[in-house]
């Protein structure tokens, strides 16, 4: 009787306030909020806004947006809660899209991004009792000039934000930083529109950017604004990912496919090809990777010129990476005709960079097996086994579930030969250029290309202090790795001869085993 009671005045009015006050602030409350508090300032809105979204912001010292930003003015995102819905404006009549108020939001119901602009009148025209609001449709022109005809998120990849206070991954602000931030912090208290800031203290406490290793040995580490915002995009753009694969009519034919191009743990990729199509596929995924690589190489060395400082160490370890998911995209443009050229959040155009704070690969498979499993009981059963530690059957299930008759659901070739191929890619001015603004050897990434476990053997050929100690080890039919190296470089190789396809002049071998003898050397 007294539960009963305990319940009656307890629980019920829990209920109540769970279902009664959680619903997400949205675009259509903040339209809301607009037109029935008659606001006509983008200062008086957002003081209206929810603590939540006033306490959890990033700010952008260099935007390459429709808003201007600087050091004292910067662009600011407010993303709240989860990031659902993000609102942007700056801090200048000086800077473009002043008067703009831009938002972002995520429809989960069809996993898709709606973008769209609300103009305010300016100061002079907001006085009038007759100056209006402005709301723009969904996904106006000129946001999908920028974020494309299916919109995404630009925000550049882990872990370099470059013009974001807090740009470096794990790193301390810089001195631009620090300063360009003191500035803002100066006017901020005042500033009519970042007065209504709060939590400001999270850029200047010690541990924000870079935890210290108190934090670190406690584990109270707590993401920095940036890599917090970056975590909810990229989530919100896997589920966008996958639901574009969904809507297509073959998804369900090729679904085990996709896992088994994502799985760290069921063997080779190659072994869940169907016979009829393998040395096809094999040979054009590899022609697909290396142009991958070369465009991201190419972006690699843009982002770094972006950024004000940059902590080469962590950068270079991040980009041997290299999250390009090269077998997944290759499979889902093969089988559904799907272009993946925007499905990245990177701001350069024409790349394919998807690392992001947690592993992408792990967290696409993981929104695939919740479609899938939606109705595949037993796919998600295998899923729970393989959480303690058996793989073997989920692995068995994935093969028994690809038909060898998906064959005939993929492209053919391009027809051209990898030597064709290769000599195409590389004899691009935008390849050469790449190669000359590189201090390591722009051959070398050729290896790098094909050397990273899906092609050939994975062979850390960007990483010089790993190679330096591995070109002096092995057990290789000419010996060292080392002396496989400068066999396969040499014409005596015949067909084994590296780079495969390319028939590089004596120069050009020179270069290379000069680097390569020059490396081992240092060990």
């Amino acid at each position: 009787m007294k539960y009963q009671n305990l319940k009656k005045y307890f629980i019920v009015p829990f209920v109540f306030f769970a279902t009664g006050f959680a619903q997400a602030f949205d675009y259509i409350q903040l339209e809301k909020l607009i037109k029935e508090n008659k606001l006509k300032t983008i200062s008086d809105t957002i003081e209206k806004l929810p603590l939540s979204y006033k306490s959890k912001y990033v700010l952008i010292f260099k935007s390459r947006s429709l808003h201007g930003s600087s050091f004292e003015n910067p662009r600011v995102l407010l993303y709240g809660e989860d990031a659902s819905f993000i609102l942007s404006f700056n801090g200048s009549p000086e800077q473009k899209g002043y008067l703009g108020l831009e938002t972002m939001e995520y429809d989960q119901s069809t996993s898709e991004f709606k973008y769209r602009e609300i103009l305010f009148p300016n100061e002079k025209e907001s006085q009038s009792p007759s100056s209006v609001v402005r709301f723009s449709d969904d996904n106006p022109e000129k946001c999908l000039k920028c974020h494309g005809q299916t919109p995404r998120p630009i925000w550049d990849t882990h872990p370099l934000w470059p013009g974001v206070y807090g740009e470096n991954y794990l790193t301390d602000l810089s001195f631009a930083e620090r300063s360009g931030l003191n500035k803002f912090l100066a006017i901020q208290g005042s500033h009519p529109r970042y007065k209504h800031l709060r939590n400001i203290n999270i850029f200047t406490e010690k541990n924000t950017f870079k935890p210290d290793v108190a934090a670190r040995y406690t584990n109270f580490m707590k993401d920095s604004p940036v890599v917090e915002l970056s975590k909810y995009l990229a989530k919100y753009n896997i589920q966008k990912i996958v639901g574009q694969m969904k809507r297509s009519p073959e998804f369900e034919k090729f679904q085990f496919l996709y896992l088994a191009s994502l799985s760290q743990d069921c063997g080779s990729f190659e072994s869940f090809l169907p016979d009829g199509v393998r040395p096809t596929v094999v040979k054009d995924l590899e022609l697909f990777s290396v142009d991958t690589f070369v465009k991201n190489k190419k972006q690699d060395l843009l982002k770094k010129g972006r950024a004000l400082t940059v902590n080469q160490n962590l950068f270079a370890n991040q980009i041997l990476q290299n999250k390009a998911l090269d077998q997944f995209r290759f499979i889902v443009e093969q089988s559904l005709n799907i272009s993946t050229d925007f499905w990245t959040m990177a701001l350069e155009a024409d790349t394919y960079d998807y690392t992001q704070p947690d592993s992408v690969e792990l967290a696409l498979e993981k929104e695939l097996i919740h479609q899938i499993g939606k109705s595949d009981e037993k796919l998600k059963n295998l899923v729970s086994l393989r959480a303690v530690g058996s793989t073997v059957k989920y692995c068995e299930y994935l093969r028994k579930n690809i038909s060898p008759n998906l064959a005939q659901g993929l492209k053919k070739g391009s027809g051209l030969s990898t030597a064709q191929s290769l000599q195409k890619i590389y004899s691009e001015e935008k390849i050469r250029t790449v190669a000359e603004a590189d201090p390591v050897p722009g051959l070398l990434n050729l290896c790098a290309s094909c050397h990273q476990g899906v092609v050939g053997p994975a062979l850390p050929f960007l990483d010089k202090d790993r190679m330096s100690t591995l070109l002096n080890q092995g057990n290789y039919p000419r010996g060292t790795l080392l002396q496989e190296i400068l066999y396969r470089l040499s014409p005596k190789a015949g067909p084994n001869q590296m780079p495969r396809g390319l028939n590089l002049s004596e120069s050009q071998i020179q270069v290379l085993e000069d680097y390569f003898q020059n490396l081992s050397e240092k060990k």
